[in-house]
C-alpha cells in the first residue's frame, strides 16, 4: 500500500516535533500543530484540524444561531446518572444535551410556539435523525414542549 504525500508530511512534522522537544528537554506533553490536519482511518470522518482538550471545553459565546431543528426532553430513566460531561443529570435543572457544542454553553432554544429558555450544554446528544437538541424535564415545560418541538438555537 502506497503513502499520500499528506500522511508522509504529518508523520515527519510530527517526528520533528517530537525530536525538537526532546533535544530541549522539554517534559511538556507534545501537541499536534493545529495547521496540520487530523488524520482518520473512519470513511465517514473527514480530516479536521486538532483541538486541544481545553479549546473543546471552553464554552462558546456570541449570540449566533446554532441551528434549528426538532427538540426532544428525556427525563425520569436518566435522572441521576452521569451525564458525559461527569456530572449527574438532574431533570429540574434546565440543562441539554447537543452533539457538538462544548459543555457549559448557555443555548437560547426558542420554540415554534414564541416560548424560549435558555440551558446549559452538559451531555451529549440526540443520536436520532433529525433532532438537534434534548432537553430536560424542566427545559421542555418552560417552553410548553409535550414530546417533540421545532426550535430554533441561538449560542448566548
Amino acid at each position: 500500500m502506497q503513502k499520500s504525500p499528506l500522511l508522509s508530511a504529518c508523520v515527519a512534522a510530527t517526528l520533528c516535533l517530537s525530536a525538537s522537544a526532546a533535544l530541549a528537554g522539554s517534559t511538556n506533553r507534545i501537541e499536534v500543530d493545529p495547521l496540520f490536519p487530523q488524520l482518520s482511518m473512519s470513511r465517514h470522518a473527514a480530516a479536521q484540524p486538532a483541538r486541544s482538550r481545553a479549546a473543546a471545553t471552553q464554552p462558546a459565546t456570541g449570540g449566533r444561531s446554532a441551528g434549528a431543528g426538532i427538540a426532544t426532553w428525556y427525563g425520569p430513566g436518566f435522572h441521576g446518572r452521569k451525564t458525559a460531561s461527569g456530572e449527574r443529570f438532574n431533570t429540574r435543572a434546565l440543562t441539554a444535551a447537543h452533539r457538538t457544542l462544548p459543555f457549559g454553553s448557555r443555548v437560547r432554544v426558542e420554540a415554534a410556539n414564541g416560548r424560549s429558555v435558555v440551558v446549559r450544554i452538559n451531555d451529549r446528544g440526540p443520536f436520532t435523525r433529525g433532532r438537534v437538541i434534548d432537553l430536560s424535564r424542566a427545559a421542555a415545560d418552560a417552553i410548553g414542549m409535550g414530546g417533540i418541538a421545532h426550535v430554533r438555537l441561538s449560542l448566548l
